[in-house]
């Protein structure tokens, strides 16, 4: 309980020195997120270290030379324990809202039946699955541009 507690602080301190760093600086950053279905609800989860109580979706940084499906995977499994089965690539967008030049790419998984999640405690509040038509008030904008995605390739 004691590291976990250093573990999510050290977050919560180092969030602020990254944005320092990124208003200066502007890097480009590559992120990954994944939109996670089963059985008409979606996995959403809160982090320990940003906006907390604000839903998002699993994901997170893609590494220097990381593919960004290996990232969506590895992060995936990091935050929830899941293991992917063949994420599809849904599409990415571009967005400066952190001060970063970040290109977000959003994969999609589908289960048949919801499966068992076990949370990082050190980077993750909770989790929780949700009815796709009955999300919960405070949700990332992320959240519902995903969705939109998602409803738009499912007309095509």
């Amino acid at each position: 309980k004691l590291q976990q507690f250093i573990e999510r602080n050290f977050y919560r301190f180092l969030l602020p020195c990254a944005r320092l760093y990124w208003f200066a600086v502007r890097p480009k950053t590559r992120g990954a997120k994944c939109l996670i279905l089963a059985e008409g609800k979606v996995l959403l989860i809160q982090n320990t270290y940003h906006r907390y109580g604000v839903w998002n979706l699993p994901g997170g940084r893609v590494g220097k030379g990381e593919d960004p499906e290996a990232a969506v995977a590895r992060e995936v499994r990091e935050e929830v324990g899941l293991l992917l089965p063949e994420p599809l690539l849904l599409g990415d967008w571009f967005t400066e809202k952190e001060y970063k030049r970040d290109t977000v790419y959003l994969f999609l998984v589908q289960f048949p039946i919801m499966p068992r999640i076990t949370i990082d405690p050190v980077e993750i509040a909770a989790a929780g699955w949700f009815p796709v038509d009955h999300l919960p008030e405070r949700t990332f904008t992320s959240v519902h541009k995903a969705l939109a995605m998602y409803q738009g390739q499912m007309r095509h």
